[in-house]
C-alpha cells in the first residue's frame, strides 16, 4: 500500500502538513483517480510548488470528490451536475463588455450546461433582453427525487445514469457510501412510478408521485422561458449560428488536445462576427474563476 503522504513526499519532497490525509490508500480509491492525483503532484513539482501549498480544500477534493466526477465513475459519462452561483462573475462580464447592436437580442449559447441547468438559468435572468440556448448532448429523459430531495437520473431503457445528492445535504459523504443501497432505491422507485406516468409530447414535462418519490418525464422543460430554450445537442454537432457569446465552462478539460481544437473550431462557427469564446475552469463552489480565457 503506498499512501497519499508517501507519494507526496516522493514528488514534493516533504511530507504533508495535514495529519488526517497522510495514509489514506490512493489504490483504494480507484486507478483513474490515482492517476489524476499523481498528474497534480507532478505539476505541483515542475511547477515549483510544495506539499504546504496542497491545502485542507484541496486535498478534501482530490480525495471526495474527483473519485466520483472522472468519467471512469460513471461509465464514460461527464457529470452533469452543476452548482448555483458558479458563473455569475462571467455573466458580469458579458454584461458589461458585450454589446447587441441593431433591435435583434444578444444571443448566448451555454455548452454542456448539465441538469439541473441552474448556471443557464442564472444567465438567462442576469442578462434580460437575451436568447439564451443551454446545450448538453444528454438531457435524462427521467429524474427520480426521493423524499430528501436527492436525485437520479435514467435514461430511456430504465437504465440509472447518475445520481446526486441534494446541494444543502448534510451528510453527502453518507450518500456516496451507501451508494449501492441508494442506487437500488432509487431503482426501485423508478420501477414502481414508471408505469403511472401518462406520456406525452416531449416539449413539457410530466411527473407523478407516490410514497414521497416524484418522478419527472422531460424535466429539462419546466426550466425554460420566452427567452431561455434547451437543445439536446452537442457543441460539435450544434446548428444555432450567429451567437455573441459561447461559453464553454468545465467540459474541455474531458478532451485530448485534438478534442478541444475541434471543439474550438465548432464554437467559431456558432459564433457571429465579433463574437466572444469563453472557455476554461472555475470552481465548483462559487464565482472563484481559476482559468478563463476568451476568443473574440
Amino acid at each position: 500500500m503506498d499512501s497519499l503522504n508517501a507519494y507526496v513526499r516522493r514528488h514534493l519532497g516533504s511530507d504533508l502538513p495535514y495529519g488526517p490525509a497522510h495514509e489514506v490508500d490512493l489504490d483504494s480509491l480507484g486507478i483513474e483517480t490515482r492517476k489524476y492525483i499523481l498528474r497534480m503532484l507532478d505539476l505541483m513539482r515542475r511547477s515549483g510548488l510544495s506539499a504546504k501549498d496542497l491545502n485542507p480544500s484541496l486535498i478534501w477534493e482530490a480525495l471526495t470528490v474527483i473519485p466520483r466526477i472522472l468519467p471512469g465513475s460513471l461509465d464514460g459519462m461527464i457529470p452533469p451536475f452543476t452548482n448555483p452561483g458558479r458563473h455569475e462573475i462571467l455573466d458580469s462580464f458579458v454584461g458589461k463588455t458585450v454589446f447587441v447592436h441593431g433591435d435583434e437580442p444578444g444571443i448566448f449559447v451555454d455548452a454542456g450546461c448539465g441538469f439541473p441547468p441552474f448556471t443557464t438559468v442564472e444567465t438567462a435572468r442576469n442578462l434580460p433582453g437575451w436568447n439564451v440556448f443551454g446545450i448538453d448532448q444528454n438531457f435524462a429523459p427521467y429524474i427520480v427525487i426521493d423524499p430528501d430531495g436527492h436525485y437520479a437520473c435514467f435514461g430511456n431503457s430504465g437504465s440509472l445514469q447518475y445520481m446526486h445528492p441534494k446541494l444543502s445535504a448534510s451528510d453527502t459523504l453518507g450518500f456516496y457510501k451507501n451508494k449501492a443501497v441508494v442506487g437500488n432505491r432509487f431503482r426501485a422507485a423508478f420501477a414502481q412510478l414508471s408505469p403511472m406516468l401518462k406520456h406525452k409530447a416531449a416539449t413539457e414535462t410530466v411527473s407523478v408521485e407516490h410514497g414521497g418519490f416524484k418522478l419527472k418525464q422531460f424535466a429539462i422543460r419546466e426550466y425554460e422561458t420566452r427567452r431561455l430554450a434547451f437543445l439536446e445537442t452537442g457543441l460539435e454537432d450544434c446548428s444555432l449560428r450567429g451567437a455573441n457569446v459561447v461559453r464553454c465552462m468545465n467540459l474541455l478539460v474531458y478532451f485530448d488536445v485534438a478534442g478541444r481544437v475541434g471543439l474550438t473550431i465548432q464554437a467559431g462557427k456558432i459564433l457571429d462576427e465579433g463574437g466572444i469564446f469563453l472557455f476554461g475552469t472555475n470552481h465548483a463552489a462559487g464565482p472563484i474563476v481559476t482559468k478563463f480565457s476568451w476568443i473574440a
